[in-house]
């Protein structure tokens, strides 16, 4: 067709312009649009709002203009976003909490309990002791000067150890002075305790009978549980 017969752009919009739309076909669009977006859960059918029309105002079909953020894809954007800032926010929040509550000393008092409570498991199980303990009997060199020397070691093993330390090394050992089995509880690279000094130091007395001494030095923490007096097994105590 020769550029003479080509027909004007204009006229070619203002026909188009004039074709009538099915009946019902926009509001059946739009009702879709509103379905599909109640259905996500982004937004309630009812409070889908309606606007006058403006254009082809003479005609029966009514739309309805949903807001760019109440359409589906968006309010999933949306909703991953939140969910991913509140996930971020909890794992800071559970990291200063963790750094907090192992940072902070430990009480004399969750000191006590602790030993106290693994005392009681020490008594009742058949616990198993290691007796390879000639090398590791140096670490007893902590309470020289304060622990009688009449003493004869029986085993060791390891353990968690609670709010003091993450690991803890319990001796059974026995004493010739009173002939009866006492444990000590040592805690290494433990947190400090404040209240305790380089010298034993009574913390509690169960009901059982037990007392419990304690001390600090050098970055451990050594809890001694005996049976009855604690002046029967050591030389010094310090008053807490």
């Amino acid at each position: 067709m020769r550029p003479d017969q080509q027909p004007d752009d204009r006229v070619l919009r203002a026909a188009l312009l004039n074709v009538d739309l099915p009946s019902g076909l926009q509001q059946r669009l739009l009702d879709r649009l509103r379905a599909e977006a109640a259905e996500c859960g982004q937004v309630p059918a009812a409070e889908c709002g309606q606007v006058p029309a403006t254009h082809n105002a003479d005609r029966n079909d009514t739309p309805v203009v949903l807001a760019a953020r109440d359409l589906p894809h968006n309010g999933k954007r949306s909703r991953r976003t939140l969910w991913a800032t509140a996930l971020a926010l909890s794992i800071v929040a559970l990291a200063a909490l963790g750094i907090y509550q192992w940072t902070r000393p430990a009480s004399s008092m969750q000191l006590a309990q602790f030993t106290l409570k693994q005392l009681d498991r020490l008594l009742s199980d058949e616990a198993s002791w290691q007796t390879d303990f000639d090398p590791q009997l140096p670490e007893l060199a902590v309470l020289q000067g304060q622990l009688r020397s009449t003493i004869r070691p029986i085993g060791f093993q390891d353990q968690g150890g609670g709010p003091v330390a993450e690991h803890c090394r319990v001796w059974k050992l026995y004493s010739m002075a009173t002939h009866k089995v006492f444990f000590v509880f040592d805690f290494k690279q433990a947190k400090s305790v404040p209240s305790l000094t380089r010298q034993l130091q009574e913390l509690s007395r169960s009901s059982g009978g037990w007392s419990v001494v304690a001390m600090q030095a050098d970055g451990r923490v050594v809890v001694v549980a005996v049976e009855g007096r604690v002046d029967s097994y050591l030389y010094q105590l310090q008053s807490a």
